[in-house]
């Protein structure tokens, strides 16, 4: 192993011992070489250490400590990596072999550049595609954009600079669930072109029933905990951009409803939506799909409505 790897890629575990071995073979089978894989077991209580102590490469680092949550996890991940890039691998995601060899490329040949995110596509809990297409982002993103719509979507498609992370204070710890989209407007704020996607899919996201991200409740308090620290870092751009921010984030609250099979209250989150940005709203085609499944949820029989999402590849989970 390289003492000074040129990418440190990190990965946060706490009870992920479904997911976790297919995770870290799919981070071994890059083709770039160079890069160590820091592992932060935050005090799990199933078989998640001996998992990863069972690989036995020297490129993995195994750093123990007591149940504090991801941002936490992350933050000592960071502090203990050695390369000049980092890039995050959820516990329960998968890359693409050439991830890695990608994101370097194109940092090293954009030294302007703070951060890199890729496309992705979506796995079910049994690592089956979902036919659902995550949407697809070109070119630099500024930070009223991200604000509006995050298009970086899961943490484990970014890869970028140490400096950058430890140049913004790293994670902020009272965001157990939105601490990723903190941390990619703070840099954004910091580096006003310095945001880009690679426009390939090479992450390939897990949805499951255990993800922290699926309580809607929790995610709503910290999102708007999250806006009310933008509003005080970068007033205009926040004012700017809150009403279709807030449309979009309510139709993703709405579809964590749908998936919970809480149709009442996703189709209030529809409405929600609707008023916070009607213009917004009418114009994006993802609004009008949601809508159209929660009002199928309300009226319809459900054995009708289970038929329909078949038919139409929606997934969600059995209650």
């Amino acid at each position: 192993m390289n003492e000074n790897p040129r990418v440190s890629v990190v990965i946060p575990a706490y009870n992920s011992g479904r997911f976790i071995n297919a995770t870290i073979e799919s981070a071994l089978g890059q083709t770039l070489e160079d890069f160590e894989i820091v592992v932060v077991d935050d005090g799990s209580t199933d078989d998640t250490l001996a998992r990863v102590r069972g690989f036995r490469a020297a490129r993995i680092h195994v750093i123990e400590r007591a149940h504090a949550g991801a941002p936490a996890a992350l933050n000592t991940a960071v502090a203990a990596s050695r390369g000049d890039y980092i890039a995050f691998l959820d516990h329960d995601d998968l890359w693409l072999p050439s991830k890695l060899a990608r994101h370097v490329d194109f940092l090293d040949r954009n030294p302007g550049v703070a951060a890199t995110f890729c496309w992705s596509g979506l796995i079910d809990e049994n690592g089956r595609r979902i036919e659902l297409h995550p949407a697809h982002w070109r070119g630099a993103i500024t930070f009223r954009q991200l604000l509006e719509d995050n298009v970086v979507g899961s943490s484990s498609t970014v890869v970028m600079r140490r400096s950058a992370i430890l140049a913004v204070g790293g994670f902020d710890e009272q965001f157990p669930r939105c601490h990723d989209s903190d941390l990619m407007l703070r840099i954004a704020l910091a580096w006003p072109e310095g945001v880009c996607a690679i426009p390939e899919e090479l992450t390939l996201y897990r949805r499951h029933p255990r993800q922290m991200s699926r309580d809607w409740r929790q995610m709503h308090r910290e999102w708007n905990a999250m806006m009310e620290k933008c509003r005080r870092a970068k007033p205009d751009p926040t004012r700017a951009a809150e009403p279709r921010a807030r449309s979009n984030i309510y139709r993703y609250f709405a579809y964590l409803a749908y998936e919970g099979a809480e149709f009442g209250q996703a189709l209030d989150f529809v409405g929600r939506s609707f008023r916070a940005d009607p213009r917004a709203f009418l114009t994006d085609p993802r609004n009008w799909k949601i809508t159209a499944a929660c009002l199928s949820g309300v009226i319809l029989p459900g054995s009708i409505h289970r038929r329909l999402e078949q038919l139409a590849g929606i997934p969600r989970e059995k209650n």
